[in-house]
């Protein structure tokens, strides 16, 4: 998973101050008791993502550590489309040779960075292409990705995820459209995957999706085995209270809120050792009627840059563990994929913000990502432990 934030965006200007890019919030970090190491500094400098050939290097360290490609978030809001210019430069640039697909983070934009309040004050809404004109723009704009002969596809079909599918309304027609675009501009349908990071009671909106991606750590604060079933929810070590916040009408969440950024202004500890054993178990328990589900990874979290004292962060981490466990999810993912594919995704490569990233920093060196190529090393010879396929979707360019 890939943060395209790092450059300068007008609209984070517009919203945070002139030149704003989630590098100021990395380099402000301060640690919130003895042991926590804050801030995180980049071995390879405060890099500028406005120069594709920036992401071909980072692709190119990527493969020789054994990871195929990169998945971007996708921005779109009737049109306008933050954080946009480096897939753009990239799409243009087709001789750089990086793997991408695309995942649409289809959420509103918020103040949440500065107080639970700020959740509510919204700084740009997600209206999910109240016009057709807009959404065939909205879908023609995907296509031309997946014609890229770069572009990820899995079963021969370009991959989209989508961050929360179960959001969008008129989703079958979406999707129909999408898919009949798709075919009649490319003679192929994508393979469209729908982000399963909390616990939702309605899961009818799954059957319109070709497979489901668990999203980690946020599905590891789940108690396994209730993620996809539709018994009462139960959550670990108070998880998950933030997202039932979350889901309330506004008219509840205001006092909530208020009475939170009065009297709950506290960071919140979680254990690595047992998310990632909730992780595993529930990569185990994770069927969903009969659909492809893949499994993914976390690298650590740390959304302290962010959030400052009410952030959430995990203790524990050693790039030795990730190691380990991200080998038992390879391993896990081969064994359930058979014949077919294994595909794995880690969350992330460079979400510095929340403490998610494989690039070497200056107190671990390349460390994490020594620790990936250790990982993928231990399924070498397993024949079902292939990577994804790139670019048999023809250029339509």
């Amino acid at each position: 998973m890939y943060l395209p934030q790092f450059h300068d965006c007008p609209f984070n200007s517009q919203w945070w101050g002139k030149g704003f890019t989630e590098w100021n919030n990395v380099r402000e970090a301060k640690p919130l008791f003895g042991s926590h190491r804050q801030p995180r500094v980049p071995l390879n400098g405060y890099y500028d993502l406005s120069d594709p050939e920036q992401i071909e290097t980072q692709a190119r360290e990527a493969a020789a550590h054994g990871i195929d490609g990169f998945i971007f978030y996708h921005y779109w809001y009737e049109g306008k489309r933050p954080l946009s210019r480096p897939v753009d430069r990239l799409r243009e640039r087709t001789e750089l040779a990086v793997p991408y697909a695309l995942c649409w983070a289809n959420h509103s934009w918020t103040r949440s960075w500065t107080n639970r309040m700020g959740a509510l004050d919204t700084l740009i809404a997600q209206t999910y292409e109240s016009s057709s004109g807009e959404r065939i723009r909205h879908i023609q704009h995907l296509v031309h990705h997946f014609s890229d002969r770069r572009y990820i596809l899995i079963d021969r079909r370009p991959l989209l995820q989508i961050y929360q599918p179960q959001a969008i309304p008129a989703l079958e027609e979406f999707l129909t459209e999408l898919r009949n675009e798709s075919h009649r501009m490319l003679g192929v349908t994508p393979h469209i995957s729908a982000m399963f990071g909390s616990y939702v009671r309605d899961q009818e909106f799954l059957r319109f999706f070709d497979s489901v991606t668990l999203f980690q750590p946020s599905a590891a604060l789940h108690s396994p085995r209730a993620l996809f079933s539709r018994q009462p929810m139960q959550f670990l070590n108070g998880a998950g209270i933030s997202g039932l916040l979350r889901a309330m009408p506004n008219f509840l969440k205001r006092p909530l809120y208020r009475f939170q950024d009065a009297f709950v202004n506290k960071h919140r500890i979680y254990d690595y050792d047992v998310t990632w054993g909730n992780l595993l178990a529930q990569a185990k328990e994770a069927v969903v009627d009969g659909r492809k589900v893949f499994l993914s990874a976390f690298v650590d979290f740390d959304n302290s840059p962010r959030y400052r004292r009410r952030a959430r962060l995990f203790t524990g981490f050693t790039p030795a563990k990730f190691s380990e466990y991200l080998a038992k999810l390879l391993k896990l993912a081969s064994q359930q994929a058979g014949n077919d594919d294994s595909v794995v995704f880690i969350n992330a490569w460079n979400e510095w913000g929340e403490g998610m990233y494989l690039e070497p920093d200056t107190e671990e060196g390349y460390a994490r990502l020594q620790a990936v190529r250790m990982a993928v090393a231990s399924l070498r010879g397993s024949p079902s432990a292939n990577s994804a396929q790139v670019g048999s979707v023809p250029n339509v360019d």
